[in-house]
């Protein structure tokens, strides 16, 4: 019994060194992305993301730290050297990796309207979106997706905050936004009644990545072994099942 309490006192020591060995990692994180990002009591961050992320500083021997900022910064901050990656529904498309490097796809990447409960009764059809005032986080690529649909005269309206998009649509300052569509999902869910998914859930990009620093290579091949060890692990089951599987 002392041999086995002596290694396991070993074990944690040596682990406790690797971690304060390596610096920690400097996690741009979007601020409030419901399920992927969410804030609890004292700011403290929890959603898929947050959670993906833990475990794969946990296998790469770094202590995460995370850093909260408007969407449409993460990859700046990426670009400038203010952080070693960057998480939050972010999707992989040609245009942002031409200034930052993705890890491996961990979630396919599907966008969604949501509007009033009362606008959405009707079967969902592409003309109803002309003229309309759409809502769209900053720095998303829903812009060019809304351009590429063939809507006519869409009133582009963009916001740092998310939740300042879903005041807009209840305050009816807009007809509908266009989210991530578990986010879209997860609104509807939120609301009461009042607000609700309109139309299909519709691809973009390649899939929903990790972002790094494009000098990175040698983080990106350890976040890419760590992401792929989450994919099968029960912890990804878990983390699924919590925050995604009924969006």
């Amino acid at each position: 019994m002392k041999k086995i309490i002596c290694l396991l006192i070993i074990a944690f020591t040596l682990h406790t060194l690797a971690h304060a060995q390596n610096p920690p990692l400097r996690v741009a994180v979007n601020r409030f992305e419901p399920p992927f990002v969410m804030q609890g009591a004292n700011k403290q961050l929890f959603g898929y993301d947050i959670s993906m992320m833990k475990y794969i500083c946990a296998e790469i021997q770094r202590d995460c730290n995370f850093i909260p900022m408007d969407f449409k910064n993460l990859i700046p901050a990426l670009v400038n050297n203010e952080a070693d990656a960057a998480i939050g529904a972010i999707g992989i498309n040609a245009e942002r990796a031409l200034q930052v490097n993705f890890s491996i796809p961990y979630l396919p990447s599907y966008s969604r309207f949501l509007t009033r409960s009362n606008l959405a009764k009707e079967p969902f059809n592409p003309m109803f979106l002309d003229n309309k005032a759409i809502g769209i986080v900053s720095g998303s690529v829903f812009e060019s997706e809304i351009r590429r649909m063939g809507i006519k005269n869409p009133d582009i309206q963009q916001y740092d905050f998310e939740g300042d998009i879903i005041d807009a649509l209840a305050n009816e300052e807009i007809d509908l936004a266009l989210l991530d569509a578990p986010t879209t999902l997860y609104w509807q869910s939120k609301s009461s009644g009042l607000l609700k998914a309109y139309g299909p859930p519709m691809p973009y990009g390649f899939g929903l990545g990790i972002a790094v620093n494009r000098d990175s290579g040698n983080l990106l091949r350890e976040i890419n072994l760590a992401l792929t060890k989450y994919l099968k692990s029960k912890e990804f089951k878990k983390n699924f099942s919590m925050y995604l599987e009924e969006f």
